[in-house]
């Protein structure tokens, strides 16, 4: 049980490992949408559902603000993710065995989150043409005249 307990205890790694899966809990297990009432007359409503199980639900409505929390959920969530994230942590550590495995974390994760940026950028350029923003319309272009549109039918 001391075991259990002393794997338990927490880290700067460790702590590095509960962000990431919050993060990741964030991107992949929450949803966004909105409500639209045609037959009625009452104005649409937003709402953003955060976690899994979804512990926490944000609603916008009338331009106010109203929070569901569901406690049990976000409790279990939480203990599973910081048991998790301390565990992958000191499986980390014994894994590759460094004398500084924080720093090694740390250099690695910005080395992806750097790579994945240029990475999207690239991506971007080639696929849309530029990197971060359009570009200005040309002027050349607003002084083209208009052509008719052309339609083909057999």
């Amino acid at each position: 049980m001391k075991a259990c307990v002393r794997n338990l205890k927490p880290t700067v790694l460790g702590v590095i490992f509960i962000v990431l899966i919050l993060v990741v809990q964030g991107v992949f297990f929450s949803g966004f949408g909105w409500i639209l009432f045609s037959s009625t007359k009452t104005p649409p409503k937003e709402y953003l559902e955060l976690g899994m199980g979804t512990p926490l639900r944000i609603t916008w409505e009338n331009g106010r603000n109203s929070y569901v929390i569901r406690w049990a959920i976000l409790l279990t969530n939480l203990t599973l993710t910081y048991i998790a994230g301390t565990v992958c942590a000191r499986l980390f550590v014994k894994a590759i065995r460094l004398r500084r495995p924080t720093i090694t974390a740390g250099k690695v994760i910005l080395a992806m989150i750097l790579l994945t940026f240029l990475m999207a950028i690239s991506i971007s350029k080639a696929y849309w043409g530029y990197y971060f923003s359009r570009p200005p319309f040309l002027r050349k272009h607003a002084l083209s005249t208009r052509c008719p549109p052309l339609s083909f039918s057999r």
